[in-house]
């Protein structure tokens, strides 16, 4: 990203498989003072879902680099659908 300034982000809620990819442009990081905190609370709740649907806590916590967040803005140029199914890869608001 450092010298395209190009971004990929993907996510997922695993209690529904529900997963996006956004594709982006004009990335660059952003000063957000206290985000360590939302980091954690979202890691944290991410934590909980991937235990309901069955991985051990302690590989739940491993998804994450603790204490190394770091935050970005950028422009959503394309989003996809990922979740498993007829429509994974098409873009969002496209039928099959």
């Amino acid at each position: 990203m450092e010298t395209t300034q190009v971004l990929a982000l993907s996510a997922v809620l695993p209690t529904t498989y529900k997963t996006l990819q956004v594709k982006g442009r004009d990335a660059h990081p952003l000063p957000w003072p206290g985000h360590e905190q939302l980091a954690r609370a979202h890691a944290s709740a991410f934590a909980e879902e991937v235990v309901a649907v069955g991985i051990p806590r302690e590989l739940a916590d491993s998804f994450f680099s603790h204490n190394r967040y770091a935050t970005f803005a950028f422009t959503p140029s394309e989003i996809y659908d990922q979740t498993p199914g007829p429509t994974s890869g098409l873009p969002v608001g496209e039928s099959q």
